[in-house]
């Protein structure tokens, strides 16, 4: 903040929380919310309609991304059945092989092959699930073993009572009993895989829809916020706290009042050491202010009997041109339009009353008996301040013109003429010249220079293009009516040129 600034809170939890937080600057909060509430202020249709298309938007893709999961697990319960399957015809297929050699080979033999191809079956069945279950489930991948390990106990009690009985009867009921074993084992992995895909969809769907609630209550709190800034006087107190943190910092040592609770007092009053107080009237208005709000403003400042400036932020004011002065009762009414919290502006205008309310009470000490100011006299001197500050205002912008036209005066200052002489004799360090490729007879320094004169050139050139075709269109029109038998030379007037053409016919 600036040195000298006074800062009234009256609000204990502002109070406490400025407290708590005693790291935090106040005139940067300000500002960074001041910033805020403009940008929402001028976007917020924009802001709703972008919340509102980016939500549909997750929703959107959170639906996509639901479908392809669904999808996914499909295709993969698909693909491992089918590899189930295979692996279960495979055993299947080495089980009829082993006992098919029963007869060659002996017990012990034959029981070693039976039992590392149930080793083989277990150990393909388990890779295959371990390829497709995350290795963070622990729990799962658990109970898939558990599972296997009650499988190859019971196949191998059933391959044990095979070579026992040895028969193609007990073979086939081995492989009808595997068969529905297998199935049942592989059903209820399945079931289990299904009851936790289940459950984390259903605990994703939860997690959807309490975003999706988060987000619409969002959403509606924040159209709730910005409604209020359809609200005029909610939009008045966020401009008249702006305006009240730009007059502070202009004047750190005056004391700015904010009135706008007070009837028929303005929005702020400004008191200054040895300087007549001024009464501000602030309006952020998208139309031009009206001349009711004119009246109002006029009868603030007589009520408060003090000087008074009228702003506008972003708008005109009816019947009132930009910087107007009025002199109502000895009290000097300033207007002006499109301020947009610039300083310099509202400078002009506080420096306008200044000057003129020093010179009325001159005026009114020099005046004697009961004389006042005549109207003709307010009059010149509103036409003099109008003028004045047009003058200023017009001060940038002829020398910016100035500066352009010395520029080019300057560049026009050559001697082509001494310079076609001098160059070919000495050497200089004079720019490239340009030669006129109609004529060849000039030479400019300046592209510019020698566009003008191609101008004035090319013309030239076609005035004695077209004198010349005219020549040659009456000389053939006169020799066309000579007759054929005359050989006496004859003499043909030109019109136009005034010249004698000679033709022998």
């Amino acid at each position: 903040m600036e040195n000298n600034s006074i800062i009234t809170i009256n609000n204990k939890k502002i109070f406490d929380f400025y407290n708590r937080n005693s790291n935090m600057d106040i005139e940067t909060n300000n500002l960074l919310f001041i910033d805020l509430f403009e940008s929402i202020f001028q976007q917020g249709s924009t802001i709703n309609k972008s919340l509102s298309s980016q939500i549909l938007n997750e929703i959107t893709s959170l639906k996509t991304s639901m479908n392809s999961i669904h999808n996914n697990v499909s295709s993969l319960s698909s693909d491992l059945i089918l590899k189930f399957l295979n692996i279960k015809k495979e055993y299947i297929e080495d089980m009829k092989t082993i006992l098919a050699t029963n007869t060659t080979n002996t017990y012990d033999k034959i029981n070693t092959l039976i039992e590392k191809n149930n080793s083989n079956l277990i150990d393909k069945t388990s890779l295959l699930l371990t390829d497709i279950i995350p290795k963070n489930q622990e729990t799962y991948n658990i109970l898939i073993q558990d599972k296997l390990s009650q499988f190859y106990s019971m196949i191998n009690m059933d391959t044990k009572q095979i070579l026992s009985q040895s028969n193609s009867t007990t073979l086939n009921e081995f492989i009808s009993n595997f068969d529905i074993k297998y199935s049942s084992m592989i059903h209820n992995i399945q079931s289990s895989s299904d009851e936790r895909i289940s459950k984390n969809i259903s605990a994703l769907k939860d997690i959807s829809i309490t975003n999706q609630l988060s987000q619409e209550k969002t959403f509606n709190e924040l159209s709730e916020f910005l409604n209020k800034y359809r609200n005029s006087s909610f939009k008045g107190q966020l401009t008249e706290n702006q305006l009240a943190f730009l007059l502070n910092k202009m004047f750190p040592v005056a004391e700015i009042t904010d009135t706008s609770s007070i009837k028929a007092s303005g929005d702020f009053i400004m008191k200054r050491e040895n300087k007549d107080n001024i009464l501000f009237e602030n309006k952020d208005y998208e139309k031009n202010v009206s001349a009711d709000e004119i009246k109002k403003f006029i009868r603030d400042c007589d009520t408060q009997n003090c000087h008074g400036i009228f702003l506008s932020q972003h708008c005109g004011i009816v019947t009132k041109s930009n910087y107007h002065i009025d002199i109502h009762k000895g009290l000097i009414l300033v207007y002006v339009h499109n301020v947009e919290y610039t300083n310099t502006r509202i400078q002009i205008a506080i420096d306008i009353i200044d000057s003129l309310s020093n010179k009325l009470k001159e005026l009114n000490i020099n005046t004697q008996d009961d004389n006042t100011i005549s109207a003709e006299l307010i009059e010149d001197i509103n036409n003099e301040y109008q003028k004045f500050i047009s003058q200023k205002e017009m001060l940038y912008i002829t020398l910016r013109d100035f500066q352009k036209k010395m520029n080019s005066q300057i560049e026009e200052l050559t001697l082509p003429s001494l310079e076609k002489y001098l160059s070919p004799k000495f050497a200089t360090a004079n720019k490239k010249s340009h030669n006129c490729d109609i004529c060849n007879n000039f030479s400019a320094t300046t592209i510019k220079s020698l566009s003008a004169h191609k101008r004035a050139c090319k013309n030239k050139s076609n005035i004695q293009i077209e004198i010349e075709s005219e020549l040659l269109h009456n000389v053939e029109i006169d020799t066309s009516s000579v007759q054929p038998e005359q050989s006496i030379p004859t003499t043909t007037k030109v019109s136009k040129s005034k010249k004698q053409v000679s033709n022998a016919v």
